[in-house]
Order: structure tokens, then C-alpha cells, then sequence
């Protein structure tokens, strides 16, 4: 899986745009920063550090926070792919 630009280049995913969607998406089904820290095993400082670019998610970390939000990393890198004008290829 991997976003593709308009040459052909992988570009790769933006921790800012990620984190974005994270947010987004943990607050349009009404989950708390601390819940799902809790889901997750970590801290809501990590959670805060994930949402504003701050922090980078490693792939254990992406799967992590998709389970959290009852959603898949397919809906997570899409949404960020579609977020910086790039097709995804599965």
C-alpha cells in the first residue's frame, strides 16, 4: 500500500496530515484523548503528541490506533493519502 503522486512517486505520509485525521476521526465517534490512550496502552500526552505531528506512529503504532478507533489503517492512510492529493495503491 503506498500513496502515489501524479509522476508516479511514493510520497510519503505526513505525521501532521496524519495526526489530523487521528483526531478527526477519534472525535466524530466521541472518543477522548484519554480513552484511547487507554485502548492503546499509552499515555494522552502521546495521544496529543500522535494528533499534532509531533510523534511518528510505527507500523505496530498505526495498527494500534486503528484498533482504538474501531477503524482499519486502510481508512487512516486513504484518508491521509486522499488529504494530500494522492491516489493509493493497495
Amino acid at each position: 500500500m503506498a500513496c502515489k503522486g501524479e509522476n508516479g512517486s511514493v510520497a510519503k505520509l505526513s505525521t501532521v496530515v496524519l495526526g489530523r485525521i487521528v483526531r478527526t476521526v477519534r472525535e466524530r465517534q466521541g472518543i477522548s484523548r484519554e480513552e484511547l490512550a487507554e485502548a492503546v496502552g499509552k499515555s494522552a500526552r502521546w495521544v496529543y503528541r500522535v494528533e499534532a505531528g509531533k510523534q511518528r506512529l510505527s507500523v505496530e503504532g498505526l495498527f494500534e490506533v486503528a484498533a482504538g478507533l474501531n477503524t482499519s489503517v486502510l481508512v487512516l492512510v486513504s484518508s491521509c493519502c486522499r488529504a494530500l492529493g494522492k491516489k493509493i495503491d493497495i
